[in-house]
């Protein structure tokens, strides 16, 4: 067994986690209009300082909605701005792609279907269900949601041209992976908050799990850059390579190493360096110390240069090989890596290959950086980096 290495915690200033605004689209809302929701400890001198640009600010957002003693409102209290006064403008998400049945909660009780090219606004409630969709926000800052997840948007702002962007998303529950653009001035700000805890970054590539029941559990994986991960009762910076998690109510615990990359067997290697002309093909890894199972996912790449991938297929799994069905043809990109016993989920394994038609392939294996290449003749190579 490999020890496992602990992080020192650090303190990472998570501001206004839970300030919301929320875009007009409700009933008795004007489509030029934002509605801002008070929250404890909110003043209106804050919110007109920080957010609008109107002059006399703070007493005409008092008489506009009717606010008799500005000094003493309610948490809860929906105050309308038009969005003229707002330093900010609204902004979008976008799905890039869809894979399997996806919804978007109507204020009738009902849903509609997600499809490609679909943008969403604040207040927007999404459902991934059994489907998983790929989101894409102002910035180019992309959210992989997995199936099983529930998904609300709480701020989506663009500060002007600046290139700053607010984006506050909400994980009810399920599993979703994010790849953030990195920031262009100190007023950008993305974060994914859950029932446990939040997790606010500027530029990085993590994961994010929410777990309902009596008490809801956040686990946070980051892959690159670093992450600040708190609740009320406290906080912890996460490096690339490390993990945490919180449950509602206590601190978050002090980051834990993840589990390295599976290596592929060396017969799976042989294997790879000739022809394979038939399904399945059975993919094999070599075990990892302290793994309790493995993730197993394949994409189809249906935009190498943008960043734009499916995800057709996922599986938890025990075993340390799975038998691949015949795909159809295209760019696929395969992920697997180790699970460790408190559920956390360790470094990707990355290869890629291109299914032809009948049914060669053409395969390397590396890092984010093999998107995209040349495929030649159906002669299968194999590269690791």
């Amino acid at each position: 067994m490999v020890s496992r290495l602990v992080k020192k915690p650090h303190s990472y200033p998570l501001v206004g986690l839970f300030l919301t605004f929320l875009l007009l689209g409700s009933e008795g809302v004007r489509a030029d209009e934002w509605v801002y929701t008070f929250r404890p400890g909110d003043t209106l001198w804050v919110l007109c300082n920080t957010y609008v640009a109107e002059p006399d600010c703070w007493n005409k957002v008092a008489i506009r909605n009717k606010i008799e003693n500005p000094r003493r409102i309610s948490p809860g209290t929906k105050l309308y701005l038009p969005i003229a006064w707002l330093k900010v403008q609204p902004a979008k998400a976008k799905v890039l792609t869809v894979e399997g049945g996806a919804v978007l909660a109507l204020d009738d009780g009902k849903f509609n279907a997600i499809n490609k090219g679909d943008t969403f606004s604040v207040g927007d409630h999404l459902y991934s269900r059994e489907g998983s969709f790929l989101l894409e926000f102002a910035d180019g800052s992309q959210l992989m949601v997995k199936a099983g997840s529930d998904v609300l948007f709480d701020t989506l702002t663009l500060y002007g041209d600046s290139g700053m962007v607010d984006t506050r998303i909400r994980l009810n529950r399920g599993r979703v992976r994010a790849k953030v653009t990195p920031s262009k001035g100190n007023g950008s700000r993305y974060e994914i908050v859950t029932p446990a805890a939040a997790a606010a970054v500027r530029g990085t590539v993590f994961r994010v799990s929410s777990a309902e029941g009596e008490v809801p559990v956040m686990m946070t994986e980051v892959l690159k850059g670093n992450v600040g991960v708190g609740n009320v009762q406290g906080e912890q910076f996460v490096e690339a390579g490390y993990a945490v998690m919180a449950e509602k109510g206590k601190a978050v615990l002090p980051p834990q190493a993840l589990l390295p990359a599976p290596m592929l067997t060396p017969d799976v290697e042989k294997r790879l360096e000739r022809v394979v002309s038939e399904f399945p093909l059975t993919l094999s890894w070599q075990s990892v110390d302290s793994a309790d199972a493995y993730r197993f996912e394949i994409f189809i790449v249906e935009n190498a240069v943008k960043g734009e991938e499916s995800l057709v297929f996922e599986d938890k799994l025990i075993v340390t090989n799975k038998k691949v069905s015949l795909l159809k043809e295209g760019m696929y990109k395969i992920n697997v890596r180790a699970i460790d016993s408190n559920g956390f989920e360790g470094i990707d394994k990355t290869f890629g290959f291109e299914v032809l038609s009948p049914r060669e392939i053409i395969v390397k294996v590396e890092d984010e950086r093999w998107w995209p290449y040349v495929f030649g003749s159906a002669l299968l190579s194999f590269l690791i980096f």
